[in-house]
């Protein structure tokens, strides 16, 4: 059987993944992620952020219908039964809270707008998988459909 992969991922950091992660969690689906790696500030996101380590060499083998949340699932494509792409519409309530975790976190030392357009660069091949898209500024009204999709 074809290993096949649920996976969560957003238009760069500060738009909704962790919460997403966290309901799917709160509705019982198989989540993957570590709540609160050494480089977070648990203030930022008090329910868990839910983050592959960054050293780990992800086997989708060890992703069975899991739902986890991937900063680059394209190499993955193949394997990924369930995407879900997550934008922020407002880009510039993104940079603001971008810039307020970026006090505690570099981001390798991008600027926030650099890792903006890598994630829009990115969103470009993304797109021509199957996925379901949506804004953060619509997640609490589309999270029911968002845990449906996933848990199928």
């Amino acid at each position: 059987k074809r290993v096949v992969m649920k996976v969560v991922t957003g238009i760069g950091p500060r738009v909704g993944t962790s919460f997403v992660m966290h309901e799917s969690y709160l509705s019982g689906l198989p989540v993957v992620g570590e709540l609160f790696p050494w480089y977070v500030d648990k203030r930022d996101n008090p329910n868990g952020f839910y983050e592959m380590p960054w050293d780990e060499d992800i086997k989708p083998s060890n992703y069975r219908d899991t739902v986890i949340k991937l900063w680059d699932p394209w190499p993955f494509r193949k394997r990924i039964q369930r995407l879900v792409i997550i934008e922020r519409e407002d880009k510039e309530a993104q940079l603001k809270s971008m810039k307020i975790v970026n006090e505690k976190i570099r981001f390798d030392q991008q600027t926030h707008l650099d890792i903006i357009e890598h994630f829009l660069e990115q969103k470009k091949r993304l797109m021509k998988l199957p996925h379901f898209f949506c804004y953060t500024e619509e997640l609490d009204n589309k999270i029911k459909d968002i845990i449906s999709y996933l848990g199928d």
